[in-house]
């Protein structure tokens, strides 16, 4: 009798494939992300709208850390920090040094009138001073301890040079303060023939000229006292003295290691430019430069932000206010618009009244320079006496002016033609100026500066502000950010930046809240407050004329989670963008008189974004280019050296060309915005100019990304290779507890002159390398012939590579796609695999 025999039907082939691109998704689960976004992608951006590549490189166009700017320490004089001595109640141990053995000993001592002289070694290797023998006196405790560094001597000063051989040159040379039991304990250095003392514990700075190389002379001594010492305070309790050439000096660096050779900061914080001028102004740790010139060297080491008004640029660093014209840069408050505050003022006559007037313009917070006007009429044309309305007056020159019988002004001289009584404000004029000789109108014009000097620094600390005005007129500049008033903010008068009047401030909210930042929606300014803002978060101002005077209302406030870093304002296919605990929002018209505060647009990058340190958040910077919001957080590098600081830059994109639906996982949102991820290192500051994307770095460099996708020099970072990558979704299949076999892999790129791809999968959660392909999408060219990446096609149409491989029963599988080589570009147009799908996943 026949049988027959059935076989089984080979599983049916199931394909998967990804044809759109749309960013990474860092916030769901690797299973729960959309096919065409990424779980962990890295500098993959966007090419076209739903196609992939990976990021460009850069160029470094201008360095400004070069030997030159290396500060040197000629002498660095210290004691060692193991020249230590224990006490105790009953009796004082002394350590010694015991030139015999070469080790150190404990003895006791009986508490006497005298103390032995030290004997002092010089160290002319590390420029180090060790002190050997007795040298201390008691202090009680209960038991042993270690104290300070203590030298001992007597009236007899003590003396050694120290062969440092300080070239020929200009230096300024500093004692660092020194913790002294009486002001007569001195130390002296000789060089180049002259002495230089240090008194009683206090920093000195001594400028000093050598003709020749030059040793030092250090001499320990004082008078007044059998048993004085020296304490140092700095580096494990050395006693330094620094060295350091003019053109290097800084104040602000309070001690630098001899040999070190340690760099200015030359940090670049910003780039800022006219639209007259060719040249650009890069700000570089405390300069400003153009064109290898400097034009202003006391700025502050922050990013520092600039708006061009007329002809004029304003820079703002959070220490000064600068202008520049074109030819100086200089702080706004030496050249600030001396204001006209009353006029028609009357001087002291008859019954000894003075004074009145009509106010006319407010007091400048950036000088502390007033005019004040005079009319002299008929009854008071004898009078001397012109009070001003401020008392006291400060320390500078008054100066004045008369106007004569033809109607023109005078300049009078103090001291000359009239006196000035400081403390009640009273100018008095050698001869009487005389009735007007235009009735009615100001013959006398008096210029003073008030007593207090320093309210520019409510406008100087500010570190942000934006354009604003009435109507949209965009005129006037508001500032804030002042740590001292951090609730405030202030506005400058129109077109005119040199001139922000007394009373054109605002109080925001409580003082406890500070303003973050500003963002522009239609007609109104949006004041953003920090995160201690309890009741409102937003507060929205209106401009508008009252009486002939702009008035900047409120009209509304919005609750809600607050800003965190003034770096993040900026707008995104018009829409005001700003960097919350909780990621990235955007402020819109309708938020403005509805019920919502605001809307997150970077729900996909949250994920890993609100991972980041709080601290590193609040120093994050952004940048628009491309139609992309781009925020840079750096993290710190470790590093053995303190004097080294290196970042890890992490930039969080959103594409404004890929608006998407709302992930229902964020319902308080119209819309997300495809996201990307890169990383660099060591970007301080972030600017786009003439349509190239440029940074500044940590380390003094100015780079340029390139713009060229289709020159495979592009793809490099100052000439290291760039790490690329995609990663799809977990995938598991039609039914996520079938087993799954997977058989074939293909993807399609964009071809290039030299181009590859390292194929991994994922299989049971462990990464395997399946394949590298370095030559199916390359092409041939002359023009760029590279003998190690040479290719027989000329087909520069996308193409495929595929593979074959056997991954089986696993119920999800993943598929990466690495390039990491120098000078590659890498084009993602389509993904697919091939597999099986048949039985229960059994684990």
């Amino acid at each position: 009798m026949p049988v027959t025999f059935k076989v089984p039907k080979s599983p049916a082939k199931s394909v998967y494939k990804i044809d759109q691109f749309k960013g990474v998704d860092f916030s769901n689960s690797p299973i729960n992300v959309d096919d065409n976004k990424s779980p962990n992608a890295i500098n993959m951006i966007r090419d076209v709208p739903d196609k992939v590549r990976k990021r460009m490189g850069y160029e470094v166009v201008e360095n400004y850390v070069n030997p030159d700017t290396y500060i040197e320490n000629y002498a660095d004089i210290s004691f060692r920090d193991d020249d230590i001595t224990y006490t105790s109640t009953a009796t004082s141990y002394y350590r010694y040094y015991d030139s015999q053995t070469h080790t150190y000993r404990v003895r006791s001592r009986e508490i006497s009138a005298t103390t032995t002289k030290v004997s002092v070694t010089y160290n002319t290797d590390d420029k180090t001073i060790s002190l050997y023998g007795w040298c201390n006196e008691p202090v009680y405790a209960t038991t042993p301890s270690i104290q300070p560094i203590t030298y001992y001597y007597d009236n007899s000063p003590y003396s050694m040079v120290i062969a440092v051989g300080v070239p020929a040159g200009s230096y300024k040379m500093t004692f660092f303060p020194m913790s002294v039991s009486s002001a007569s304990a001195i130390m002296k250095l000789k060089i180049g023939g002259e002495t230089y003392t240090c008194t009683g514990g206090q920093k000195v700075v001594f400028d000093v000229t050598l003709s020749e190389e030059s040793d030092l002379e250090l001499v320990l001594g004082g008078t007044g006292s059998y048993s004085q010492h020296i304490t140092s305070r700095y580096e494990n309790d050395k006693i330094a003295v620094n060295i350091i050439k003019t053109t290097q000096y800084d104040s602000e660096q309070e001690y630098i290691p001899h040999g070190s050779n340690i760099p200015t900061d030359q940090t670049v914080y910003g780039c800022h430019y006219r639209r007259e001028d060719e040249y650009p102004i890069y700000h570089a740790g405390k300069y400003m430069i153009q064109n290898g010139t400097i034009l202003y060297s006391n700025a502050n080491k922050a990013i520092s932000h600039s708006w061009q008004f007329n002809e004029n640029l304003y820079i703002m660093d959070g220490k000064k206010l600068l202008v520049y014209d074109g030819t100086t840069l200089e702080p706004v408050s030496n050249n600030a618009t001396i204001p006209l505050v009353t006029i028609s003022r009357d001087p002291i006559w008859g019954d000894g009244a003075g004074g009145g007037g009509t106010p006319h313009d407010p007091f400048n917070l950036m000088t502390p320079w007033f005019t004040e006007g005079f009319v002299v009429t008929a009854d008071s044309a004898t009078s001397t006496q012109f009070p001003m309305s401020v008392s006291p007056l400060g320390a500078a020159e008054v100066t004045a002016q008369i106007m004569d019988a033809n109607g023109d002004w005078i300049d009078k001289v103090e001291g000359t033609d009239f006196d000035v009584n400081r403390t009640t404000g009273i100018i008095t004029f050698h001869t009487a100026p005389g009735e007007s000789p235009i009735t009615g109108q100001d013959n006398v014009q008096i210029t003073a500066q008030q007593s207090n000097t320093d309210y520019d620094d409510r406008i100087n600390k500010c570190t942000f502000g934006t354009r604003f005005g009435v109507n949209g007129a965009y005129d006037r500049l508001f500032v804030s950010g002042n740590p001292d008033y951090p609730n405030f903010d202030w506005h400058s008068e129109i077109w005119d930046l040199k001139y922000f009047p007394d009373n054109s401030y605002s109080t925001l909210g409580s003082s406890k809240s500070a303003v973050v930042g500003y963002s522009i929606v239609s007609n109104y300014l949006a004041a953003h407050k920090d995160e201690m803002e309890d009741d409102m978060s937003i507060i929205i101002r209106e401009g508008d004329m009252i009486d002939d005077k702009a008035t900047f209302r409120i009209i509304n406030t919005l609750q809600g989670q607050g800003a965190i870093a003034s770096n993040s304002f900026l707008y995104l296919s018009t829409e005001p963008i700003f960097l919350t605990r909780s990621g990235l929002y955007a402020i819109t018209a309708q938020d403005i008189t509805g019920e919502k505060y605001s809307q997150s647009r970077s729900f996909y990058l949250n994920g890993k974004l609100c991972e980041e340190d709080y601290d590193n958040l609040c120093k994050s910077f952004a940048v628009i280019y491309n139609d992309m919001y781009i925020l840079c957080v750096n993290e710190p590098i470790p590093s053995e050296d303190p004097d080294e600081v290196h970042y890890n830059t992490k930039m969080y994109i959103l594409d404004g060309l890929q608006p998407m639906r709302t992930d229902k996982s964020e319902p308080y949102s119209t819309r997300q915005y495809a996201a990307f991820y890169c990383e660099m290192k060591d970007v301080s500051c972030m600017w786009e100019r003439e349509n190239r994307l440029y940074f500044g770095t940590v380390t003094g460099q100015v780079c340029r990304f390139y713009d060229d996708k289709d020159n495979i020099n592009s793809f490099n970072d100052a000439g290291q290779p760039i790490y690329c990558c995609w990663e799809t979704p977990d995938i598991d299949g039609q039914l996520f507890y079938k087993n799954k076999s997977l058989r074939y892999v293909a993807i399609r790129v964009g071809s290039a002159l030299a181009t590859s791809v390292k194929i991994y999968a994922m299989e049971r959660g462990i990464w395997k390398f399946i394949k590298q392909d370095n030559t199916f999408a390359r092409y041939f060219s002359f023009e760029n012939l590279q003998f190690s990446k040479f290719a027989f096609s000329g087909n520069k149409t996308p193409q495929i590579s595929r593979t074959k491989l056997r991954i089986k029963r696993v119920d999800k599988y993943r598929l990466r796609f690495v390039n990491e080589e120098l000078n590659e570009p890498f084009t993602l147009y389509n993904i697919a695999n091939e597999y099986t799908e048949s039985g229960n996943y059994k684990g």
